[in-house]
């Protein structure tokens, strides 16, 4: 019931924290427009469906040309060239398009979905990490570019939670035939 109840104040505070964002952005400082960022994200979500949506531009060559750093600069009316998105997300769709986009989320989902019925199934402290690290992840990957930057923490991560939550097989047959016999 604890656990129940806990999860529903959580849900009552992400709904009113929701509702109420420029509240709580402003008592950082700060707009809910995360400080510039979704006019820029519009705009690169605008460039990437104009390009390449399906395949994307390649791995790392959106950030390498000068030329998109000062135009989307220019386009966003920012002082300083950006060097990446800072949404994995966002990230991912410019370099591997929709193909790359749609195998992350599959990946994503399926650790998740073995996280869950791992922590369901064994109920201990230890089985919900990976459950944690997953909404960590996927949440940071909002913000960061979590997933292609330096940041091989959030890969480790996933693994982790794929070993941790993957059941043990049982013996194999042909095992227990050899262990029964008497040679």
């Amino acid at each position: 019931i604890h656990y129940f109840t806990l999860g529903l104040v959580c849900i009552v505070i992400l709904v009113l924290g929701s509702l109420n964002l420029n509240f709580l952005f402003g008592l950082l400082n700060r707009n809910a427009s995360l400080t510039g960022r979704l006019p820029f994200w519009s705009f690169l979500l605008d460039n990437g469906l104009k390009n390449a949506p399906i395949i994307g531009n390649g791995l790392g060559a959106t950030w390498e040309s000068n030329n998109f750093r000062f135009t989307s600069m220019s386009d966003i009316k920012w002082d300083l060239p950006p060097l990446v998105s800072d949404n994995g997300y966002m990230d991912i769709f410019l370099h591997l398009g929709l193909i790359g986009v749609s195998l992350l989320i599959i990946v994503v989902l399926f650790c998740l979905f073995r996280a869950v019925r791992h922590a369901i199934k064994f109920q201990s402290i230890g089985s919900f990490f990976p459950i944690l690290s997953m909404i960590i992840i996927i949440i940071v990957n909002f913000s960061l570019s979590f997933f292609l930057e330096l940041e091989s923490f959030a890969w480790f991560l996933m693994v982790f939670g794929l070993f941790t939550s993957t059941p043990f097989p049982k013996k194999p047959k042909a095992m227990e035939e050899i262990q029964k016999s008497p040679a």
